[in-house]
Parts: structure tokens; sequence; C-alpha cells
């Protein structure tokens, strides 16, 4: 495997991870997590990670 720093055009693949993420924890945790559709372009995620490449 090889280890790489992120660009700017991983920043969709990150996000789409993590919309797994999020709902394969609700799927366990369904009395604490609930699956919702996020709007990418206001999410707190979305805004972490495009600060992170200054986007």
């Amino acid at each position: 495997m090889i280890i790489r720093t992120a660009s700017i055009r991983d920043i969709e693949p990150i996000l789409s991870l993590y919309h797994i993420l999020f709902g394969e924890m609700a799927m366990l945790q369904p009395d604490r997590l609930k699956q919702a559709e996020q709007d990418r372009n206001d999410s707190q995620l979305t805004l972490a990670i495009r600060s992170l490449f200054g986007v």
C-alpha cells in the first residue's frame, strides 16, 4: 500500500467515505444515530476538509 498526502482531488472521495461510515454507524446504533442526507456544500465536515486544503 502506498500512502500519500491528500490533494484537492481527494475531497469528494473522502466525503463519500465519511458518508458510508456515518451510514454504517447509524445502522449499528439506531437509538443514537439517524442516517440523513447532508448538504455537501454546507456540512461541517466539508468545511473542515476544504479549510485543510485552502479551498
